[in-house]
């Protein structure tokens, strides 16, 4: 007679990172930051998932291309329709009643979803020393 082993309830499945990140793939593609920006935990060569299906929200990261320059932009929908710099929110770009973020507007690339750090480069720190 044999006896299962214990450690089978205990086996996890092994973890895909395109099972977790990628929720469409015909419309995802992977970005590098070419800067990074603390207060939204991205470093600089980051691995940005950024989904191209998706309709921005409030608070949202999107890929933007503004003055033909691709970077990245927080959307803020309320109190007023804008996007703000990430490291600097009170720089802002105020957006036309005719400009429409939601729709296939060509200023948005994509909404980025995931970043993957590699946390060998720096230490995340929101409160950090000033020497």
């Amino acid at each position: 007679m044999t006896f299962p082993s214990p450690v089978q309830d205990c086996v996890a499945k092994r973890v895909s990172l395109d099972d977790a990140c990628i929720h469409h793939p015909t419309t995802t593609f992977f970005m590098r930051a070419s800067e990074g920006s603390s207060r939204a935990g991205i470093f600089q060569d980051s691995l940005l998932v950024v989904d191209k299906s998706l309709l921005p929200v409030d608070g949202s990261i999107i890929v933007a291309e503004i003055g033909g320059e691709i970077s990245l932009r927080r959307v803020r929908l309320y109190p007023v329709r804008c996007l703000e710099k990430l490291d600097e929110p009170n720089e802002i770009i105020l957006c036309e009643e005719g400009d429409d973020l939601m729709d296939e507007a060509p200023i948005c690339w994509g909404v980025v979803t995931y970043v993957v750090n590699d946390m060998r480069t720096g230490e995340f720190d929101d409160t950090p020393c000033l020497f």
